[in-house]
């Protein structure tokens, strides 16, 4: 079945609108969990016991939200393509970083290296999940490591289908 562009102009609003909500929470609940804000309808956070957790639900969230700009994104042409291409990949790279430096730092840190006080006092309510879910340090090694890639996937999927949209939209 072929859709009419009526159609097709209903789906690209309707997934954009679940890109900016999706996001919306996720940055709320990124606030929440770091007690920058108290929004009620995030409470069910409280209830989640490890803040490793809490962290996972959120970068699922953004994820997705992010995911779903992207493709909404592709399927616009014109200056709305492009715009929507290079805020959504600026976004994405902007959240993306402070994860993978953390995954680092969790490696420097574990490694024995002191961390700064500002860094230690953000990173080790995490790392003290980490150590308490995966116990061994072998194992913790291995989530470290896998964050990291993780999170360079997380950087150059964006990037990478950026670069694609804007040389097709070129042509």
């Amino acid at each position: 079945m072929q859709l009419n562009d009526k159609s097709k102009l209903v789906i690209k609003i309707c997934l954009f609108i679940v890109g900016v909500i999706l996001n919306i929470w996720g940055l709320l609940s990124l606030a929440y969990v770091n007690e920058w804000v108290n929004v009620e309808f995030l409470g069910y956070l409280d209830d989640v016991d490890y803040v490793l957790v809490k962290y996972v639900i959120l970068i699922a969230t953004i994820a997705v939200g992010i995911m779903t700009f992207s493709i909404t994104a592709t399927t616009l042409k014109g200056r709305a393509m492009r715009g929507l291409v290079i805020g959504v990949t600026t976004y994405s790279t902007i959240l993306t970083i402070p994860l993978l430096l953390s995954f680092i730092l969790f490696i420097v840190s574990t490694a024995g290296t002191e961390l700064p006080v500002f860094l230690a006092e953000m990173l080790d309510p995490i790392a003290h999940d980490f150590y308490t879910i995966f116990k061994t340090p072998n194992m913790i090694y291995t989530i470290f490591s896998a964050g990291i890639l993780m999170s360079i996937i997380f950087l150059a999927v964006p990037i990478i289908n950026a670069r694609m949209a804007l040389r097709r939209a070129i042509q």
